[in-house]
């Protein structure tokens, strides 16, 4: 999470030289503008392994999600999540401080993001993202958000949002890819399906959403989850395969659901 923060007097005091300080009132403010950019008057870099406030692992936490991935070979997937200080600490220039700056006033809160390890599972993968991985500790570290990469490692999407309402113990979420050029979508992308309904409505027919969300393939990210979920399922569908990614598994049914009949984009070729 990002924040503002003005300059406290003590932060301008100890960025600017006592001789110019001194001067005339203008001079002060030019100082003062400046403050904002020079090295050295506020902490730099994110919190770091040794440092006194890095996060340490909670010897028993209670809050584990299990994320089963469901993706064909045609779609590699990376996923982050990410845990992050929301104590203030003090200035950010003071030795207490919980952010550190990026220059022209940015700030941000400590914090340290990983990649989620999946293993096999079957023809699919899953792993473990514990929420209440961290001690809180002086800084208040709290899981802060998750991430998704997908089809290319340079497309970064958010995934869920943790609350503290109540939630179903089993979520899902699809995503729908264009992995080749794809009616007059070129670039690949993975998306919800009301972007292709927006996107290509020539491909993505009305009839196609009301197949696929009949099928229970039409919740996309972000999602809401809580302490009393268990496990989330994330499935990701190739429109550009033989069968349009028609599949839908993994749901809370009996047997894993399928589109009634193939789409037309997939029956077409």
């Amino acid at each position: 999470m990002d924040v503002k923060q003005q300059m406290s007097p003590g932060r301008l005091v100890a960025c600017c030289p006592p001789q110019i300080l001194r001067t005339a009132s203008s001079f002060g403010a030019l100082c003062f503008s400046l403050a904002f950019g020079i090295a050295g008057c506020e902490r730099r870099h994110n919190v770091e392994p040794g440092e006194p406030d890095y996060p340490a692992l909670n010897p028993s936490p209670k809050i584990e999600i299990h994320l089963r991935v469901i993706a064909p070979p045609s779609i590699p997937t990376r996923f982050l999540v990410v845990y992050g200080a929301q104590a203030d600490g003090g200035p950010i220039d003071s030795p207490s401080t919980c952010s550190y700056g990026t220059g022209l006033g940015n700030i941000h809160w400590f914090g340290v993001a990983e990649n989620v390890s999946l293993r096999p599972e079957g023809s699919n993968q899953s792993g473990e993202i514990v929420i209440d991985k961290y001690v809180p500790g002086r800084c208040n570290y709290q899981f802060g958000s998750s991430w998704f990469f997908a089809p290319n490692d340079d497309l970064q999407q958010d995934l869920f949002h943790f609350d503290a309402g109540t939630h179903p113990p089993r979520a899902r979420i699809d995503l729908w890819c264009v992995t080749a050029p794809l009616g007059h979508q070129i670039a690949k992308q993975c998306s919800p399906l009301w972007v292709w309904r927006t996107t290509i409505p020539e491909i993505i027919t009305a009839t196609i959403i009301d197949q696929i969300v009949a099928a229970g393939g039409d919740k996309g990210p972000p999602i809401f989850v809580g302490a009393g979920t268990q496990m989330i399922t994330v499935q990701f569908h190739d429109l550009n395969a033989a069968d349009g990614g028609r599949q839908i598994l993994g749901v809370d049914h009996p047997k894993d659901s399928s589109l009634s009949t193939p789409p037309s984009w997939a029956s077409s070729r």
